[in-house]
């Protein structure tokens, strides 16, 4: 057990370390989204296509843009989707929680969401509907009720 989480925090640190050096040569537009590779990846390289492993079940990295950091996301799952639409409370919160749910690492909280700047909630819930195939995310900004 402890091999596997060594073998798996050292393909993390590998494919943040690999973003990084591609977000160095990015020029303009937004930052780079890749998936994670899982130790599956690793044994079919090169001869993985794209798609071959489930979608719902990859991690991605994704270099902040104008810095030299990454932070790792997984997508949402429709039904995922669907069940924190349902619950009976006001839409704000709804959406700082699905986005804290999007975090891998690091882990953060609701409280964490309502704490970072407009402009990098909005980054980040862009990136979350590419990797999760849909809008999770209204792309608006969203008006307070009243």
């Amino acid at each position: 057990m402890r091999r596997k989480l060594s073998l798996g925090i050292l393909l993390l640190l590998g494919t943040i370390a690999g973003v990084l050096c591609g977000a160095a040569s990015e020029q303009g537009g937004d930052a780079l989204v890749y998936p994670v590779a899982d130790l599956r990846s690793l044994h079919e390289y090169p001869d993985v296509k794209t798609g071959e492993v489930g979608e719902t079940e990859r991690l991605y990295a994704v270099v902040l843009p104008g810095s030299d950091m990454a932070v790792v996301l997984r997508p949402i799952s429709e039904k995922e989707y669907t069940s924190y639409q349902t619950r009976a409370i006001a839409y704000q919160i709804i959406e700082w929680d699905m986005l804290a749910a999007a975090f891998v690492e690091p882990r953060i909280e609701e409280g964490d969401v309502a704490s970072l700047s407009a402009e990098l909630v909005s980054f980040l819930k862009r990136r979350v509907n590419a990797i999760s195939g849909f809008a999770v995310f209204s792309t608006e900004p969203i008006t307070p009720p009243g």
